[in-house]
């Protein structure tokens, strides 16, 4: 198939994803609501003992009763949406061409995907249900940002073993130079560091006390 037509498919199941989750995303939010799956006042059931405290809950108060775990429905119908078109568009005559092995490339994309929106949404479980701990400048909620470290590393070097071993990926392509470095073994690490640090950059722009599914 060739570009000219390849493209009007993408466009249309893009719109496709958007318009279910469009749809379905009000019942979502209105079912979140209904289970109390919402922010908390951060102040709650303690007295703020210092300056950073008092700032810490006065930035999240303005959150208080909004819904949370709206990544859970972005999970699922990319999950569903891709599982049932997928098929459906190689009937359709195209067919993904890639450089290393299909199902690997998939496993690795899906299995990252899900396992940090689920890390998320452990994140937000723990806000909700969890009692504050005490720390530098205020009360953590959720987990802690030791946890999450330990977490999103464990993940992301199991990322990083899964493209080396599995998909044969170890080199460093730098575009600007050209350059292409070999990496060898040491791709594990270099990619790992790599999700960690955008993980991490995303977050801070996705809130204050955000964890996201990853970048």
């Amino acid at each position: 198939m060739n570009v000219s037509s390849v493209l009007p498919l993408a466009l249309g199941l893009i719109l496709f994803s958007f318009l279910i989750n469009s749809a379905l995303i009000v019942p979502f939010i209105d079912y979140l609501y209904k289970i109390k799956l919402i922010r908390k006042r951060q102040a709650e059931g303690r007295n703020a003992r210092n300056e950073g405290q008092k700032l810490f809950d006065k930035l999240h108060d303005v959150k208080v009763g909004t819904p949370i775990g709206g990544g859970i429905l972005l999970i699922i119908t990319t999950m569903v949406t891709f599982a049932v078109l997928f098929p459906l568009v190689s009937k359709l005559g195209v067919y993904v061409q890639t450089a290393y092995p299909l199902r690997n490339e998939l496993v690795v994309i899906f299995v990252t995907f899900l396992v940090f929106g689920l890390l998320g949404l452990l994140d937000d479980v723990v806000k909700i249900y969890g009692k504050p701990k005490e720390g530098f400048l205020a009360a953590n909620f959720g987990l802690s940002s030791k946890h999450k470290f330990m977490l999103q590393w464990l993940v992301a070097l199991f990322v990083g073993w899964w493209l080396y071993t599995q998909l044969g990926i170890h080199i460093l392509h730098i575009p600007l130079i050209p350059k292409v470095i070999d990496l060898g073994i040491f791709y594990i690490p270099f990619a790992a560091l790599v999700i960690v640090f955008f993980t991490n950059a995303f977050n801070f722009t996705d809130g204050l006390d955000g964890l996201s599914s990853g970048l």
